[in-house]
């Protein structure tokens, strides 16, 4: 057989552009279900049915990725947008951006167009948060966007806007007026309460009844409260997780309403029983008199407190997982902490988390009840002004005082004080090896990863099924 045979010529060399559209589309289609998994990812692979196969837009996406699908491949030429535009499910993602830079209207109208009548993901985001001029024209750039897509909220799944300024949100009062049946996730976050807004009840027509997933700036709190607790629970019932940041009240002694399941009036002369019932509660840049008031006036039972950047904290409810993330320097943590009856604890970021707050843990009072009396596993990160000392006296005391009940009938250690796992990571102590070999034989798991010095790691990772030369540290430079 002769080589020239399969000899080309520069002429009759094809490129990508000669694909046939069918391959193209073929091609895009894998592009786009790459991008998509499984809404019910744990759902047994036998019997699966239609619905349980459905898929929504991953999560692990950097959706300010230069490489975002679709809109990466529709930039390559207009050959490849244009077969893209007949591929509704691929305009299911919107991304929005609303800064000095931002996504064309023009763009937006074909987007949706292209997306025909299919459930949307909607994002609108000024990326230069931080910027001198982030705040430079934002509303009328936000207002624009909210003028094309707000009709179409009745068939977004979630809705997220990420913005600088509160005045620059869409508002329930006004922006929301129609049935959003699908909508799961509602985001409504900024940086920044300026202030400019006044509260709006939300309009009588707007409901949500899928919602699970609720985060409101200040203002728009403020027009929740402002109803009564008939139409707070109507639209928001199967909320799982509510958010709330940068309130600040209006006035002092501003009197905070919040109907979630069951009323809530957070007032100078409350009713006698107050209660609130939600699986996740989070508070972000939320004052200490708008919390102070909040945890004193209501009972509020919560399987997950998320407490952020808030600058006084009094007292706390009951949560059975606590995170306290970025607490102000100042601010006491002993005197929440010593009340609080959960299990799980964790505190990032907290220049006050020091050993007096390990040397409240290991106090007990006259009767034998520790502080903070039953939490089993603690989790630090990025807090450095503590040591490893002042956490092996508080695991040894605790433990020591569990250890002549473990054998007793009916022993139950999770209303116990002892403490079964500790994590520190980030900026902390080094953990030497003598301390590993000590911790490790007082608790079920030991994970360490401090950095220290100049550019060196510690790391240690115990569990208690591992052999015992694992109890050493390792410490690497990075």
């Amino acid at each position: 057989m002769s080589r020239t045979m399969f000899a080309t010529t520069p002429s009759t060399l094809a490129t990508i552009r000669d694909l046939p559209v069918e391959i193209l589309v073929i091609i895009f289609k894998l592009v786009y279900a790459s991008s998509r998994r499984p809404k019910y990812p744990y759902f047994p692979t036998f019997g699966r049915t239609a619905s349980n196969l459905e898929t929504v837009w991953s999560t692990q996406e950097d959706i300010l990725a230069p490489s975002l699908f679709p809109y990466a491949v529709a930039s390559v030429c207009p050959g490849w947008r244009n077969i893209l535009s007949t591929l509704p499910m691929c305009w299911t993602r919107l991304v929005i951006f609303a800064d000095s830079d931002p996504t064309p209207l023009s763009d937006i109208r074909e987007f949706l167009e292209w997306s025909r009548d299919l459930i949307l993901d909607l994002t609108v985001i000024n990326r230069r948060l931080d910027s001198p001029d982030a705040s430079s024209s934002e509303y009328m750039r936000v207002r624009a966007v909210i003028d094309l897509v707000g009709p179409h909220f009745y068939r977004c799944r979630s809705i997220t806007f990420q913005v600088r300024n509160s005045s620059s949100l869409p508002r329930l009062g006004n922006d929301f007026g129609d049935p959003c049946p699908v909508l799961d996730t509602l985001t409504l976050s900024c940086i920044r309460d300026d202030g400019k807004s006044l509260p709006r009840a939300p309009s009588p027509g707007f409901s949500c009844p899928s919602l699970k997933h609720l985060t409101v700036d200040g203002r728009n709190f403020k027009d929740i409260i402002s109803l009564d607790k008939a139409w707070w629970t109507r639209r928001f019932s199967r909320v799982k997780r509510f958010t709330v940041s940068h309130f600040t009240p209006l006035i002092a002694g501003d009197t905070l309403s919040l109907y979630l399941a069951l009323a809530v009036e957070f007032g100078s002369r409350p009713p006698s029983s107050l209660e609130l019932n939600i699986s996740s509660l989070q508070l972000e840049n939320i004052n200490n008199g708008a919390l102070k008031d909040m945890f004193h006036v209501a009972e509020i039972n919560t399987e997950f407190l998320h407490i952020v950047a808030c600058n006084g904290l009094d007292t706390l409810p009951y949560s059975s997982y606590l995170t306290l993330d970025n607490i102000a320097p100042g601010v006491d943590l002993i005197a929440p902490l010593s009340v609080w009856g959960g299990h799980s604890l964790r505190i990032n970021n907290c220049p006050d988390l020091t050993d007096s707050i390990f040397e409240m843990m290991a106090t007990s009072a006259a009767d034998g009840e520790f502080s903070v009396p039953v939490v089993k596993d603690i989790f630090i990160t990025d807090c450095n002004n503590f040591s490893v000392d002042a956490i092996k006296r508080m695991v040894d005391v605790r433990n020591r005082a569990v250890e002549p009940y473990i054998d007793e009938p009916g022993f139950d250690q999770y209303e116990t004080p002892l403490i079964r796992h500790v994590s520190v990571a980030g900026r902390g102590p080094v953990l030497s090896q003598e301390d590993a070999k000590w911790l490790c034989t007082r608790l079920e798991n030991l994970d360490w990863r401090t950095l220290f010095g100049s550019g060196k790691l510690c790391h240690l990772r115990w569990h208690g099924y591992a052999a015992p030369e694992c109890m050493c540290p390792t410490i690497e430079n990075l």
